[in-house]
């Protein structure tokens, strides 16, 4: 069982999802025969599961795996290896929540987390990194940008000190910060953050590996706001293909650069090409993150930006109007995106 679940592990960080996934199971399926389903074992190897669901996109496996973790660990009594992996299985259940769109249920399981690292461990111990990180992750997306800044570079900080400036962690870390000076459309100050992201993790893993095509995506959605559209694009495009063959053609992080990659042409003026790749990137996003996802209604709002500038307004409107259904109940009726989106529709109406 814990040679299966180890070799899970490994395969999981080779990005052999597949192989992951079976290990992961048999491991599982051993440790509820000999412990029960409710051992902090049995607990443990559901969120490799939980992980390895997460990558391949399958996030209800995800969110259920990590939800049964949570609940066994929740109650569970001992010192700091429990308090632990009780921290480990709230961070990955926020972490799915976060990738369903879902950050209002997210945020209150990001701050228990963060209150259970600093009580049992320390507000400067690396286990508040990983919720530090998350609370950054949701402030961001629900554009609370001031404690989301202040959480990202406390846990930058912590990561620097204890992992040294070329750890993975902190190249998560400076992606995120860059992610979010981009989100604030401050993008001088976001681009040392990107590129660094990108070095280091390139240094630590090589040039093909998914979380190195992640930092280049996220890198090149701070060149198009500074206008650097060829670079932007050859990025989005390497990006694209590795995502392709790590996970597929049908996976969201292929659908999120085929989107960028669309914006780019309709930057560009080509609006017959643009309209072709987001009408394909519609059906792929729709298909990857379902449809009450807040990236879905990016989409659908951006598609429609490019539409109504065409003239077409008619079939801009609806697409406008969806992408606001989604975004109010997703991210609040205030949220700055709604705000836009809103003032989009009266225009076009």
């Amino acid at each position: 069982m814990v040679e299966l679940h180890d070799r899970a592990e490994e395969a999981l960080a080779a990005v052999d999802l597949v192989a992951a996934e079976r290990l992961a199971r048999r491991a599982h399926a051993a440790a509820v025969r000999v412990f029960g389903p409710r051992s902090l074992d049995t607990a443990n190897i559901a969120l490799t599961i939980a992980r390895v669901c997460s990558a391949r996109g399958d996030l209800a496996g995800a969110e259920r795996h990590a939800s049964r973790a949570c609940a066994v660990v929740k109650g569970a009594r001992g010192g700091g290896d429990v308090a632990r992996l009780r921290l480990v299985a709230m961070e990955e259940l926020a972490s799915v929540l976060c990738k369903a769109g879902r950050f209002k249920e997210a945020r209150p399981l990001a701050r228990r987390a963060l209150a259970l690292a600093e009580r049992v461990f320390g507000a400067r111990s690396p286990e508040a990194v990983a919720p530090l990180n998350r609370t950054g992750v949701i402030c961001k997306f629900l554009h609370d940008f001031i404690p989301g800044g202040r959480a990202y570079r406390r846990a930058l900080a912590i990561a620097e000190r204890m992992e040294g400036p070329d750890a993975t962690t902190v190249a998560t870390l400076l992606h995120n910060l860059g992610g979010l000076e981009h989100a604030r459309g401050r993008y001088a100050r976001a681009e040392p953050f990107g590129r660094r992201a990108v070095e280091v993790r390139r240094r630590a893993l090589g040039g093909e590996h998914p979380d190195v095509a992640a930092d280049e995506a996220a890198y090149a959605a701070i060149l198009e706001g500074l206008g650097r559209l060829a670079e932007a694009e050859q990025l989005h495009r390497h990006a694209r293909d590795v995502f392709a063959r790590a996970y597929g053609p049908a996976h969201y992080e292929v659908a999120f650069n085929e989107r960028a990659l669309a914006e780019l042409r309709a930057a560009q003026g080509d609006v017959k090409g643009a309209e072709r790749l987001f009408r394909r990137v519609v059906t792929k996003m729709r298909a990857a993150v379902g449809p009450r996802h807040p990236d879905l209604a990016m989409t659908l709002h951006n598609f429609a930006v490019l539409l109504d500038g065409a003239g077409r307004d008619r079939e801009a409107l609806p697409l406008y109007r969806r992408a606001i259904a989604i975004w109010e109940r997703a991210l609040g009726p205030d949220h700055p995106f709604v705000t836009t989106a809103k003032a989009n529709l009266n225009a076009s109406a």
